[in-house]
């Protein structure tokens, strides 16, 4: 069903449920049936919301009590992996899911009343302790959760509205931009299974937390990929690839481009000011090939002076 004209006003951005919550407000109009599924659907979400993010259904997904999915984050949140599960949904009028994510059960409830001849919108995010998440990430966001700063930062004041007015209203997500941001999206993904792959091999957990300073244990395990006797197939060097393209665009934004010269991928930084093209592909392979002599973190040291100089270049 198309989507009909709609109107779009802030309500109310900081109304706090206590301080392990908050919640936020919308009013839409327009087809219900299209709105609903833009604002509570997983896979339609992933295409407008601010950070990277990828959709990995579960079995037989669907909105329904019970079902889940998985959502992989970018750099930007240290890859997690998040399963969120439905608990509750009644179409075109509430939505109850939970997911635990760096040590915070999150219950999110999204709500859809007429009101004013149109739809108001509510979506309320209240925050509990859990023990799920890496250690040094729980305790930091425990520490937030016990002194109201979780809730406070979490919030972002109504942007995740904005965003969907602007998909429904065709300038985010759709054909505009789809395939960048899928091919955003299956980086991301990548990068999070190398982060699971290495976990406990020659790397500490919360090691590969998506920062610069990552990338020194990203040259270790690389070093020690390169001892063995087996090669690595293009799926583990595209994996590591990923990795420090991800470290690279939360670092300096950017955006991905399919390759012609030989690796399959690029990252371009520093646009419009330059372009810095970074071809991680062939920087992984070699450092796995020749050792040390192609280290990725003196690779990684050579963006930001370009980008600060404003000075294209492409780094191989």
């Amino acid at each position: 069903m198309p989507i009909l004209g709609y109107w779009f006003q802030p309500i109310n951005t900081g109304a706090q449920l206590g301080y392990a919550s908050f919640s936020n407000f919308a009013h839409f109009k327009g087809d219900p049936e299209g709105i609903w599924d833009a604002f509570t659907n997983p896979a339609v979400t992933g295409k407008y919301v601010k950070h990277t993010t990828e959709f990995v259904p579960g079995p037989d997904f669907a909105l329904e009590a019970g079902k889940s999915w998985e959502e992989r984050h970018g750099a930007e949140c240290d890859f997690d992996v998040v399963t969120w599960t439905i608990a509750d949904h009644v179409p075109e009028s509430r939505m109850d899911v939970q997911g635990k994510q760096g040590g915070i059960l999150q219950r999110v409830r999204m709500r859809m009343e007429p009101v004013n001849d149109g739809y108001l919108l509510t979506e309320s995010i209240r925050f509990s302790p859990a023990g799920a998440g890496k250690i040094g990430t729980s305790v930091v966001a425990w520490i937030m959760w016990a002194t109201g700063l979780l809730p406070k930062f979490s919030n972002d004041n109504g942007e995740s509205f904005e965003l969907l007015r602007d998909y429904l209203d065709g300038k985010r997500g759709g054909d505009a931009d789809s395939a960048t941001a899928q091919l955003a999206k299956t980086m991301t993904g990548h990068a999070a299974d190398f982060v699971a792959a290495a976990a406990g091999s020659f790397v500490s957990m919360g090691e590969l937390d998506g920062s610069p300073e990552s990338l020194a244990a990203v040259d270790r395990l690389l070093g020690e990929y390169g001892e063995r006797t087996t090669p690595l197939s293009q799926d583990d060097y595209l994996r590591a690839a990923a990795y420090v393209f991800e470290v690279a665009r939360a670092d300096f934004g950017g955006r991905y481009v399919e390759d012609d010269g030989g690796d399959a991928f690029v990252l371009v930084v520093g646009e419009p000011a330059c372009s810095v093209t970074v071809m991680a592909m062939g920087k992984v392979m070699k450092r796995v090939q020749h050792g040390s002599a192609d280290s990725i973190e003196f690779f990684y040291a050579g963006i930001a002076p370009l980008v600060e100089r404003g000075q294209s270049a492409v780094l191989r």
